[in-house]
């Protein structure tokens, strides 16, 4: 087989290479982008301070403009449900989208379809007063659709006392968990006083005391909030309320978050 002279061979390979160094070279390296000229770019900015604070706050923001986007995108058909149900009257249709009042419901749920309900969501959760006669639309016996509904009051002290149960017993597995079930739980009757006197001061209430959640539990948090709610509007009963229609609108930012004044 002959004998093998590493010094000879490797004089040899340098030798092929003075002419070809560059292509050899460049032969054996990938090209990725932000080689090159991009990678003294990129090296500049990645030495500059990220706030990322303001990136997280860009793209929460840019994903409620998303989902405010898709509710509209396509459009609502409603009377494709209502062909549906009666093509397949076998079937349960429920319809679902642009309901904002129990007229709306009506005018979609009705004896002259087959559609068996409506669903809502943002109307109930901004304005859930307007929606304490649902109850009327199916019941048949008068005396009960003529009965006095409890107060927010009752309702509240009520849904208070629930939370103090939840916060018990996810306690068990560490204040962490309780602290992280607050916001969910001060969420849901946040626009119980929509409307109402009292309103605007029971919400700020729960805005300045939820940043505390380390301190107080959703319980307290309702329970103070409500005392800042007069007496008399306390007192009133739940389906004794101002109309979406008629309340005083505000100018702001669009928002698809918990507590904020109006979910769209």
């Amino acid at each position: 087989l002959g004998s093998f002279d590493p010094l000879s061979s490797s004089a040899a390979a340098a030798g092929e290479g003075e002419g070809s160094s560059s292509t050899s070279t460049s032969s054996t390296e990938l090209w990725v982008p932000g080689s090159n000229e991009e990678q003294q770019t990129n090296d500049d900015d990645r030495s500059k301070k990220v706030d990322h604070k303001r990136v997280q706050y860009q793209a929460q923001n840019n994903a409620r403009k998303a989902t405010i986007q898709n509710r509209s995108v396509p459009p609502l058909r409603p009377n494709v449900v209502n062909m549906l149900a009666e093509e397949m009257p076998h079937l349960e249709f429920v319809t679902n989208g642009g309901i904002l009042s129990l007229d709306d419901l009506k005018s979609r749920v009705h004896d002259g379809n087959h559609v068996s309900g409506g669903m809502v969501g943002r109307a109930v959760i901004n304005h859930p007063s307007s929606f304490a006669r649902a109850d009327a639309l199916w019941e048949s016996n008068t005396e009960q659709q003529h009965q006095r509904k409890p107060s927010r009051h009752d309702i509240l002290s009520e849904y208070i006392a629930y939370c103090r149960r939840e916060e018990a017993r996810v306690l068990s597995h560490g204040i962490e968990h309780v602290q992280r079930l607050c916001k969910p739980l001060v969420a849901v009757p946040f626009n119980l006083f929509a409307g109402e006197e009292g309103h605007d001061a029971f919400q700020r209430r729960i805005r300045k005391l939820v940043r505390r959640r380390e301190r107080h539990h959703a319980s307290k948090i309702l329970y103070a909030a409500m005392m800042e709610v007069p007496q008399s509007t306390r007192d009133q009963p739940v389906d004794d309320c101002v109309e979406f229609a008629n309340m005083k609108q505000y100018d702001f930012s669009k928002r698809a978050g918990p507590l904020q004044r109006r979910i769209w």
